[in-house]
Formats: C-alpha cells, structure tokens, sequence
C-alpha cells in the first residue's frame, strides 16, 4: 500500500527535528505522495485528469468540483463512513433489509495501527492553506450520510 511510505515513524521524525504535528504535516505537505494519495479517490470516481499545474488543475474550479461531487454522491445508493463503521452497517440494514447478515459484518478486521501523533489537530494543519480534493467527495459522502440516517434509520445512533 502507498499509505506506508506516507507513514512518518517516531524515531524517522526525531531525526528530523521532532514528532510534533506540525512537523508531520511539513513532512506530508513535502511529499508528492501525500499530494497523489490526498485526491486519489476524487479522481478515480469523477472524470478529472489530474494535473499539477494549479490553474489548470482539479483544483482550478472547486465550486464545480464540489458541485460534481455531491451529484455523484447523490445517486449511490448508500453511502457508509468508515468513521461511522457500526452506524453504516446499521443504515445498510434498516435501507435493504432483508440484506443478509454475517457474523463478522461489525468485526473491524482492518484495524488501524495506533499512532503517537494527534491525527485531528495534523488533519487541521495540513488544510490550513490548501483544500484536499478528496474533501469534497467526504464533505459530501458524511452530510448524505447524516440525511440517510435520520431519514430511514434514526435508531442507528
């Protein structure tokens, strides 16, 4: 996975000057990975050729972009958050039910590493001066998410 070699280990960041969050979101704001993997999944749901040049860029016209993605957003069928794991799989049930169930459906079975860093406040400084492509598509994804729970499973809490 590239996620790895986005991953900046403790020890990697001491030798650097420090494991603070704001010296992690330097070292990932410094990477071209970080930039490819920040809109990955933007550019692989919406038809977005991806270009480095800012004026020219996904990034040229975000209204359009937001636009774009909330209207794909809009026609999925179900939409699940990864944050909001059991409440998905709970809003999965209540829209299609009779949808099998399996034993393991609220087993996370792709566990995060624990991370010394405090990955909210590095998420906070990372957008400080530029929007994540991605955003929109998650902007999106997480309000039709909250529409779908209150309108078909309210008991999902």
């Amino acid at each position: 996975s590239h996620h790895g070699m986005l991953k900046p280990d403790a020890h990697h960041m001491a030798k650097r000057g420090g494991n603070n969050s704001q010296h992690v979101a330097k070292f990932l704001l410094e990477n071209w990975r970080f930039h490819y993997m920040s809109e990955i999944q933007t550019t692989m749901i919406l038809s977005i050729h991806r270009s480095f040049d800012q004026a020219h860029g996904p990034l040229s016209d975000p209204e359009k972009r937001a636009k774009e993605a909330c209207d794909l957003v809009s026609k999925m069928a179900w939409i699940g958050i990864t944050d909001e794991f059991n409440r998905s799989i709970c809003l999965l049930h209540a829209m299609f039910d009779p949808f099998p169930h399996h034993p393991l459906e609220t087993a996370n079975v792709r566990k995060s590493h624990g991370t010394e860093f405090n990955l909210t406040e590095i998420g906070i400084l990372l957008r400080q001066n530029t929007t994540l492509l991605d955003d929109y598509v998650y902007q999106c994804a997480k309000n039709r998410f909250e529409q779908d729970i209150e309108r078909f499973a309210p008991h999902c809490q």
